[in-house]
C-alpha cells in the first residue's frame, strides 16, 4: 500500500480543497487528532491507495466552519497517525556530520565565485557549504506539511516522446476545422501521405493516452506514466520496434467515424538512476559533489532528472482525469465539476476569471531522506460554461452602444486563445468538437473569406454581429435552436473565420492563466515502489530574539519601542530623522461621479499639521488649488499647473480605490512631471483619524528623503557603516495584459541603501526583453549609480560589504544568477574601486512563493489569535540538504491564514563566513530577520526581508507606468495620448529617491 497526504490548515473561514490523488484517483476518510485539531489547529488527512479504490472517483474535502473538517468519501481503509516523524537522532546526526565534513578552503571557494567573467564560464566553483547550523533562539518544535518517500526501485527509464500527425496528400497544412453541419459520416478513401503535422493541447493528450495503450497491448505488465506532454517514465526498458516508433489511427472527433493517423516516436532512454540518488542522501558528501566536476557542482537541486521522473509519476495519476482535473505547471492541480464548484470564486469587472483552490504536490531532497511537500494552492481560471450564459452573466449583447462597445473590448482579452467545445452534427449525430476561439466577430471581418461562406452583413458601423446580422445562419441548419442577440464567434483564424453562434459554444473547464489579482477581490504505487509516509514530519526550529526599534520622543531624545508579536505603535514617538522640508504642496481631490463629495481643505490642513507637530515633519500648510477637485478627464491639467508653480508633492484624494486612475496618477508623478504624489481615500482623510494621519505620513518622509525608524542595537555588520544592502528583482508580463505581443518587456526594480541607518532605499528600474530572468547589461550601469549615491552619502567613500537580496529565481536559475549577473555587478565595481580594493560580496536568494509550511506543536508555542507559528521562527534543517546553506525564516505574525515563511539560500559568501568564522549562520539568521523590522512605510516585522521587499514594490510600480502592458483593463482608457507618448522612465528629479513608496 501507498498513502497520500494533503495538509489543510483552517483558518475560520469554508474552504474547499479538491484533494488530487498520486497516481491514481481515490477515495479517503478523516480521523482527527485531538491534539493537533485543538493546539496547532492542524488536519492531517491520510488516504490509503489499495488496487480496489484505482477506479475509484475523485474525492471533495470540504473545510467547514471553525476547524472542522468534512470528507466526502464512499469507501476506504482509514489509517491514523500514530506518532511524529521527527528530524532527531540518525537525520540531525547525519546533517551535523556533512557539516563537519565540508572542509573546504574558504579562500579557494570565494576565489572560484568572485572571478566569474562573462568570457571564462568553465570556472564555476561550487555554491557555499554551510558553515554551520544555526544555534541561535528558543528551541521550538513543530510540524511541516512534508512526509517521507521510500522507493526501493533502483532506476526508472526516461523517455522522451515526439507525436506527429500523418497529414495525407493533397490536405491543407490547416486542416482542421469545424465538420460541416449536413452530411454523411464515414471512412475516408485511402490517400497517399505528404508529410506531418505537429499535434497540440487536447489532442496531444488523447494521442499519448492511446499510445500508452498500444504499448501495454505489447507488454500487459508494463508499468508507465506520463505528463502527457513528452516525457514517459517506466519500470524497465520498452518493447519497441527498430524505429522507436508506433502508428495507430485515432477518431477525427469525438463521435466521428472518420479517423486521423498519428505517430509517436520514442527516444531514449535515459537512466534515472534513483540508487545513486538515495546514496547521496545519505552519504557525508556524495559523489557529484566532490568537485571533480564544476559543472555537476553548480547544479542546485542535485539529480534534477530522478525528482523529474518521480514527480511525473505522482503526477499521473491527476492527469489522467482531463475534463476533471487541471493540472497547472508540474505539481499544481485543481478539480473541476460540480461538485468542485465550492472551491471557486468568481472575480469581477469584466475580467471573466475565477480563482480557484487546488492542490500542490513535489519530490524534494533532503539529508537523509526523500520527502513529499504537500499544501493547498490557488490558482487563476477562465470562467467555463456555455457561452449564452457567459455573455448574460456579464450582460453582454451585439446591441451597438459606447458602454457596450468598451465592455466588449475588456471581454475580448479574455477571449483569443479560449478552448470551447463546439457543437455540431455528423450525419444524424450531434458530436462536440474543441476548437480556440479566436475572438469576437467585427464587421471589420466583412471582406474576409470565411471557411464556409461568405456572410452578408447587416450593419455598417465598427462594431461586433449577432446572428441576427449575418444571414446565413439557420439557412440550412435543422438545429431547433432560437438564437438570441449575442456577439458572434470566430473558432477559425483572422484570415479564414469560422462564426459560430454563442448557443452553439462551451468554453471548457480549468484554463489556467497568468493573471494578477487585484485587492478588490493511485494506480498502486507499490508496484513502482514508491511510499509515502503516513506521519506528518516535525523538525526543530529557534524563535529567534526580537530586535528593539528607536524612534525620538516628543522632546526629540532617543526612545526605544519593544515590538509585540512583530509590531508596534507609534504612540508619543516622532521620526528618527525628517526629510527635506517641503516648501510647496498641494492637494486635488478626483471625483469619479458628480455625486461625490469632494474632502475640505480643514482635513488637510489637519493632516499637515499632524505632520507637523506629532511626527516632527517639517512641511508648510498647502498651497491651495481652485477649485480642489477635478474629474477624472482633468487629471493631467492638476500636474500642469504644479510644474509651473514648484509644487514638490500633490495630495491626491480618491473617492474610490480605482486602480486605472491610480496608475495613471503615479505615471504623471513619476515619469512625467516629477511630482512625488501620495494617493489617499478621501472617506478616511475626512475622518481625521491619527492612525491614518501617521500610515501616510510615513510615506510622505520616505519620498522626502527621511528616515522613519531604525534599529536601536544595530546589527554587528551595519553599525561599521560600511555595508550597502542592495535588492533587486524583475516581474514579467502575464497573458492576461492589454498587449499580448513579443514586445511586452520584463521589468527590473533593483533597490540600495545609502547610509547606516537602512531608512532609505532609493530606486532604479528599467525594461528588459519579454520573460527574461537574467538581468541584462543595465545592471551594470544601475549598480554603478547606486555606489556613486552610497559615495555621495558617504563622504565620497565605497562600501566595504555589499549584501545582495535577489528576489524570486527558482532553484534551476541559482547557477544563472552566478553565471550572468555576478559578472556585471564585478564590472560595475571594477569601475568605482581602485584595484585590490574590490568590495566583498554576499548573493542571497529570497524566495516567497513556496510550498513550505509550518505549525506549531503545541499551545505554548503558538500564536495568541491564530495559532501561528511565534513570529521570529527560524528553521534551517529537517527538511534542508545540509550541504547548501539555506534557512527558512518567519518574521513576521501573520494576520490572516498560514504563516508562510521566506526561503532564503546563500549563492555567494565573501562576508559573513570570514568575518564571523562558526558565528556565520547565526550572524546571517540575525542579520536578515532584523532586517525585516526596518520596512519604513509599516509599524511591524513584514515577512520578508526589505530589500526584496521594496524591489517587488518597484516593480508594480513600474508596472502601473505600463498599463498597456500590464493591465488586464483598458490601456487607452488609462493613459492620454499626451502622457503616454512622453515614454514611461523615471523623472530625474525623483529618480534617486523612494517614489515608488
Amino acid at each position: 500500500m501507498a498513502v497520500v497526504v494533503a495538509v489543510v490548515v483552517a483558518i475560520k473561514t469554508v474552504v474547499v480543497v479538491a484533494a488530487a490523488a498520486l497516481l491514481v484517483s481515490l477515495t479517503l476518510e478523516v480521523e482527527e487528532d485531538e491534539a493537533m485539531a485543538s493546539r496547532a489547529e492542524v488536519v492531517v488527512m491520510e488516504a490509503v491507495v489499495t488496487s480496489e479504490a484505482a477506479s475509484a472517483a475523485l474525492v471533495a474535502v470540504v473545510e467547514e466552519e471553525d476547524h472542522e473538517v468534512v470528507v466526502a468519501a464512499e469507501a476506504a481503509s482509514v489509517v491514523t497517525p500514530k506518532g511524529l516523524l521527527s528530524s532527531h537522532g540518525a537525520i540531525a546526526q547525519l546533517e551535523d556530520e556533512v557539516v563537519k565534513s565540508q572542509a573546504i578552503s574558504v579562500a579557494q571557494l570565494t576565489s572560484n565565485m568572485g572571478n566569474l567573467s562573462m568570457e571564462d564560464k568553465q570556472n564555476l566553483g561550487k555554491f557555499p557549504p554551510r558553515p554551520a547550523f544555526g544555534s541561535k533562539g528558543t528551541p521550538v518544535t513543530l510540524w511541516t506539511n512534508y512526509y517521507q518517500v521510500k522507493t526501493q526501485t533502483p532506476v526508472l527509464y526516461k523517455y522522451t516522446m515526439t507525436v506527429k500527425e500523418i497529414v495525407p496528400e493533397g490536405q491543407e497544412e490547416t486542416k482542421e476545422r469545424v465538420p460541416k453541419t449536413k452530411g454523411k459520416g464515414g471512412k475516408p478513401a485511402k490517400s497517399r501521405e505528404s508529410g506531418t503535422r505537429e499535434v497540440k493541447g487536447r489532442k496531444l493528450y488523447l494521442v499519448i493516452k492511446e499510445a500508452l495503450n498500444e504499448l501495454s497491448k505489447k507488454d500487459k505488465n508494463l508499468l508507465l506514466a506520463t505528463e502527457f506532454k513528452s516525457q514517459l517514465i517506466s519500470l524497465r526498458k520498452l518493447k519497441l520496434e527498430q524505429n522507436n516508433t508506433i502508428r495507430f489511427n485515432m477518431p477525427s472527433s469525438e463521435g466521428s467515424e472518420k479517423t486521423d493517423v498519428f505517430e509517436v516516436v520514442f527516444n531514449g532512454p535515459v537512466e534515472a538512476r534513483v540508487d545513486e540518488m538515495l546514496k547521496y542522501v545519505n552519504s557525508k558528501t556524495g559523489a557529484s559533489d566532490d568537485g571533480s566536476d564544476p559543472s555537476q557542482a553548480m547544479t542546485y537541486p542535485k539529480f534534477p532528472d530522478v525528482i523529474d521522473a518521480l514527480n511525473v509519476i505522482f503526477g499521473f495519476g491527476p492527469r489522467s482525469k482531463l475534463d476533471e482535473i487541471s493540472a497547472v505547471g508540474s505539481s499544481r492541480f485543481f478539480a473541476f465539476g460540480s461538485e468542485s464548484r465550492r472551491n471557486e470564486v468568481i472575480l469581477g469587472r469584466l475580467r471573466a476569471l475565477k480563482a480557484a483552490r487546488g492542490y500542490f504536490q513535489s519530490v524534494r531532497l533532503a539529508t537523509g531522506r526523500l520527502l513529499l511537500n504537500v499544501n493547498v494552492t490557488h490558482g487563476v481560471f477562465k470562467i467555463d460554461g456555455p457561452c449564452a450564459a457567459f455573455f448574460d452573466g456579464f450582460g453582454v449583447h451585439a446591441t451597438p452602444s459606447s458602454e457596450m462597445a468598451r465592455k466588449l473590448k475588456l471581454l475580448n482579452r479574455f477571449l483569443p486563445k479560449t478552448r470551447v467545445w463546439i457543437k455540431t452534427k455528423y450525419g444524424s449525430k450531434e458530436v462536440r468538437r474543441s476548437k480556440a476561439i479566436h475572438g469576437l466577430v467585427s464587421i471589420r471581418d466583412i471582406n474576409k473569406q470565411c471557411r464556409d461562406k461568405t456572410p452578408k452583413f447587416r450593419h455598417g458601423t465598427d462594431f461586433v454581429v449577432g446572428p441576427g446580422d449575418v444571414s446565413f445562419w439557420l439557412e440550412d441548419e435543422e438545429y431547433n435552436v432560437n438564437l438570441k442577440n449575442y456577439p458572434l464567434f470566430n473558432v477559425g483564424t483572422a484570415a479564414k473565420p469560422t462564426f459560430v453562434p454563442a448557443e452553439f459554444l462551451e468554453i471548457q473547464p480549468g484554463q489556467s492563466v497568468k493573471a494578477k489579482l487585484t485587492g478588490a477581490e493511485s494506480t498502486d504505487m507499490g508496484h513502482f515502489g514508491i511510499q509515502v509516509g503516513r506521519q506528518l514530519l516535525t523538525v526543530q526550529g529557534r524563535v529567534l530574539a526580537v530586535p528593539r526599534v528607536a524612534y525620538l520622543d516628543q522632546q526629540k531624545r532617543a526612545k526605544t519601542v519593544d515590538p509585540r508579536n512583530g509590531a508596534w505603535n507609534l504612540k508619543d514617538v516622532k521620526v528618527v530623522k525628517p526629510g527635506q522640508p517641503v516648501k510647496k504642496w498641494t492637494y486635488i481631490n478626483i471625483l469619479s461621479s458628480p455625486r461625490s463629495e469632494p474632502v475640505g481643505s480643514q482635513s488637510v490642513i489637519a493632516f499637515s499639521q499632524f505632520m507637523r507637530k506629532t511626527m516632527n515633519i517639517a512641511v508648510n500648510d498647502p498651497v491651495p488649488l481652485k477649485p480642489d477637485y477635478a474629474n477624472s478627464q482633468d487629471v493631467e491639467k492638476v500636474f500642469v499647473w504644479a510644474q509651473k508653480n514648484q509644487v514638490e508633492i500633490i495630495l491626491v484624494i480618491l473617492d474610490s480605490t480605482d486602480s486605472e486612475m491610480y496608475g495613471r496618477i503615479k505615471t504623471l508623478g513619476d515619469c512625467t512631471y516629477g511630482i512625488h504624489t501620495i494617493c489617499v481615500l478621501g472617506f478616511q482623510l475626512r475622518k481625521e483619524n491619527p492612525q491614518y494621519f501617521a500610515n501616510v505620513a510615513l510615506k510622505w518622509n520616505l519620498k522626502t528623503g527621511g528616515v522613519n525608524h531604525k534599529l536601536h542595537n544595530e546589527v554587528g555588520l551595519i553599525k561599521e557603516g560600511k555595508t550597502m544592502v542592495v535588492g533587486y528583482d524583475v516581474t514579467h508580463p502575464t497573458n492576461m495584459s492589454a498587449d499580448k505581443s513579443d514586445a511586452a518587456p520584463s521589468l527590473v526594480g533593483l533597490v540600495a541603501t545609502v547610509d547606516r541607518d537602512m531608512g532609505q532605499w532609493p530606486a532604479y528600474s528599467w525594461e528588459q526583453s519579454s520573460k527574461q530572468e537574467m538581468l541584462d547589461e543595465t545592471l551594470t550601469e544601475a549598480f554603478k549609480s547606486r555606489l556613486e549615491l552610497w559615495q555621495k552619502h558617504n563622504r565620497q567613500e565605497l562600501p566595504e560589504n555589499i549584501v545582495i537580496f535577489r528576489d524570486g529565481v527558482s532553484t534551476g536559475q541559482f547557477a544563472q544568477v552566478l553565471r550572468t549577473e555576478l559578472p556585471r555587478i564585478r564590472i560595475a565595481c571594477n569601475g568605482k574601486y581602485p584595484k585590490n580594493k574590490a568590495p566583498k560580496i554576499s548573493i542571497i536568494v529570497s524566495v516567497k512563493r513556496h510550498q513550505t509550511r509550518f505549525y506549531p506543536t503545541s499551545e505554548e508555542n503558538a500564536m495568541e489569535k491564530n495559532h501561528n507559528i511565534q513570529n521570529g521562527t527560524v528553521v534551517d534543517r529537517g527538511i534542508t540538504e545540509a550541504r547548501y546553506w539555506d534557512f527558512f525564516l518567519t518574521a513576521h505574525a501573520s494576520i490572516k491564514g498560514t504563516a508562510r515563511p521566506a526561503h532564503y539560500t546563500v549563492l555567494l559568501d565573501e562576508i559573513f563566513r570570514s568575518k564571523f568564522k562558526s558565528e556565520a549562520a547565526n550572524e546571517l539568521e540575525k542579520f536578515t530577520h532584523e532586517l525585516c523590522y526596518l520596512f519604513g512605510r509599516a509599524t511591524k516585522a513584514v515577512s520578508v526581508c526589505p530589500p526584496a521587499y521594496y524591489a517587488d514594490i518597484v516593480c508594480t510600480r513600474a508596472r502601473a507606468h505600463r498599463p498597456e502592458f500590464f493591465e488586464e483593463t483598458d490601456g487607452e482608457s488609462v493613459i492620454t495620448a499626451g502622457s503616454a507618448a512622453k515614454g514611461k522612465a523615471v523623472h530625474p528629479r525623483l529618480i534617486n529617491s523612494m517614489y515608488y513608496i
